[in-house]
């Protein structure tokens, strides 16, 4: 996984396709681990849009039309 750090300081886990359960918990582990107010994405290659804990998980088309 690679954490990027973009402009307005939001930490973002980038991941692959077809994402399943174990992975989601794996990308979420390190960023749940990340004690600030930022926001956090996990942004996926498959049409996902939920939050766990405040961690948004994303299509990587809907992220970069919202940003």
């Amino acid at each position: 996984m690679k954490l990027i750090l973009l402009p307005k300081k939001t930490a973002t886990a980038f991941t692959i396709k077809h994402p399943t359960k174990t992975l989601i918990q794996e990308k979420l582990r390190p960023l749940k681990k990340i004690n600030d107010h930022y926001p956090k994405f996990i942004i996926f290659m498959d049409e996902v849009t939920m939050s766990d804990d405040g961690i948004i998980q994303i299509n990587i088309i809907d992220f970069f039309l919202q940003n």
